[in-house]
């Protein structure tokens, strides 16, 4: 598979196309919906759709060189922080993940994750998931005057 592939993501069923490689076997997926997920080949199938790369706004003429424009135009996610607090944690994650893959589009580097204090579940659940990211450099709590226990800042790679 390839940048501008069409594919379906078998789990699901959903139609999306392929806007960047993160490793030999892991791509970045841009949904029908504009949400991006991470998938590896495992998880795809091509899709039988003809792409055409020139009728697609997120790519640049050096597609072959795995040079990429992503730019988001949604004001909601060029901020570098998130509110968390309320959900569900796997709502949470879901959001968390989308909002990384925007940041990373916007060019951010430093995202600031507002999971809240009380029970410590979505920090928990934060943290590990940051753990486990490649787009993760480092992570720490926030100082008191970011929010303390509430708060996790995050650097991008």
């Amino acid at each position: 598979m390839e940048l501008g592939d069409n594919v379906i993501i078998k789990c699901n069923n959903k139609h999306g196309t392929i806007i960047r490689k993160n490793g030999k076997d892991k791509f970045l997926v841009k949904l029908q919906n504009n949400i991006c997920i991470n998938a590896t080949i495992d998880e795809l199938m091509k899709d039988e759709k003809e792409t055409d790369l020139k009728k697609n706004q997120y790519f640049n003429s050096k597609v072959s060189d795995n040079k990429i424009t992503y730019k988001l135009n949604e004001n909601k996610y060029k901020n570098n922080e998130i509110m968390l607090r309320h959900l569900t944690l796997n709502n949470a994650i879901y959001e968390l993940d989308y909002f990384i893959s925007n940041a990373l589009a916007n060019n951010i580097k430093e995202i600031k994750i507002i999971h809240g204090r009380n029970g410590g579940i979505l920090r928990k659940g934060v943290h590990d998931y940051l753990k486990k990211c490649e787009y993760v450099e480092s992570f720490r709590l926030g100082d008191h005057f970011e929010g303390s226990l509430g708060v996790t800042i995050a650097k991008l790679k």
